[in-house]
């Protein structure tokens, strides 16, 4: 057992802090930033409370980590962090990706099949007390929305960043729930809904709070990014007047928009299929795919038995220079088609952890087809 005089005195540790303190402040800011550039953003949290000086060091790398990708919801609290992270000066520039929620709390007292819907996301029929907090909430959200709050802030936001010439940040829509389940938590989510589960979907209402605030704001909106699902991309394309003009030309029917970038992310199982269209239209990236022949002989992007539509066919009649896909199942004879279709415009081609497979009886001419293309026509 250590004697009383093997411990240390307050004053001894003092001395100790003193002197490592100083020790640190005689390394290059440059070297301390380096390594607060590789710390996990929970640990330069705790550093920027260690003292102002690593706060300084510690920030930028926080805001990279931290703030480059948020998520909100159409609520006040939420569109208020938005705010004022969009006025931080150094938060502000760091922001790359903001996506607002599609979903929302469907209206308990405005039909029988709703209510039933509400009710089914606790497995249990509602109480009066459960009842009565659930409309507040839901009243509270929807006359937030009304009154054009949410359009208001995003304004204000948008306007901040431009304030920070931070002008290519990435705008889009993520869905918070599926089946129930919570699959995307945003800024202000638990606070929102507590125990209740937003299962509404509302995503052509948040599209079009978007492009109002844009409008609004001025704010050019270079990229649109979609994490949503299959059946809702569809209705998206169906009712979004400003996703329609994205992918339509009114005088040359479906065509690519050169002026914005567009994402989207679609959850199969536990992974996501992926498609980029960049560079003014001229770039197609693909991720977890499988590209099949319809059923009218015509090459198309599957995945549960569904395509893209009319994103499809806007991407077949433009002219595409650099085609990258990754993770995915591709038949020799659906690519082949479809890189002949692009013969005069593609430059590049990146195929990236592909399984090749062929679905009928000559696979060798199937694959001499592909490589005769990519000899002679790449």
């Amino acid at each position: 057992m250590a004697s009383t005089s093997d411990v240390p005195s307050d004053e001894t540790l003092l001395e100790t802090t003193k002197v490592e303190q100083s020790r640190l402040f005689k390394v290059p800011n440059e070297i301390i930033g380096l390594i607060a550039s590789v710390c996990d953003p929970d640990d330069l949290k705790n550093l920027r409370l260690t003292s102002k000086f690593m706060c300084r060091i510690a920030t930028p790398a926080f805001g990279r980590k931290a703030f480059s990708r948020r998520r909100f919801i159409f609520t006040r609290k939420s569109m208020q962090g938005l705010l004022n992270i969009t006025a931080h000066p150094v938060f502000g520039p760091c922001l790359r990706v903001i996506t607002f929620g599609t979903c929302c709390l469907r209206n308990y007292d405005y039909g029988e099949d709703e209510a039933i819907d509400s009710s089914l996301q606790y497995n249990i029929h509602m109480d009066d007390v459960s009842q009565a907090s659930f409309q507040i909430k839901e009243l509270e959200h929807k006359a937030f929305v009304q009154k054009g709050g949410h359009i208001e802030m995003l304004t204000l936001a948008l306007r901040n960043l431009q304030a920070c010439s931070n002008h290519g940040v990435i705008l889009g829509a993520h869905d918070d729930s599926s089946r129930y389940v919570v699959k995307r938590r945003a800024y202000g989510f638990d606070d929102a809904y507590e125990t209740f589960i937003p299962t509404k979907f509302n995503g052509v209402e948040t599209l079009d709070a978007i492009f109002a605030a844009s409008g609004h704001s001025q704010y050019p909106i270079q990229a649109i990014k979609l994490f949503v699902s299959q059946k809702h991309l569809f209705a998206l394309l169906e009712n979004s007047e400003d996703l329609l003009q994205i992918f339509h030309d009114e005088t040359n029917g479906p065509a690519l928009n050169p002026d914005m970038d567009f994402h989207i992310g679609i959850r199969i199982d536990t992974t996501y299929a992926k498609m980029k269209i960049l560079s003014a239209g001229t770039r197609l990236e693909l991720s977890c795919h499988s590209f099949e022949v319809g059923a009218d002989g015509k090459p198309y992007l599957r995945y549960c038995e569904d395509n893209y539509g009319l994103i499809w066919r806007a991407i077949e009649r433009s002219p595409l220079q650099d085609i990258l896909i990754e993770k995915s199942d591709v038949e020799y004879g659906s690519l082949t088609e479809f890189l002949e279709g692009q013969a005069e415009s593609l430059d590049n081609l990146v195929l990236r952890n592909v399984h090749m497979v062929c679905f009928n009886s000559s696979p060798t001419e199937k694959t001499e087809r592909l490589l005769r293309f990519l000899k002679d026509d790449l």
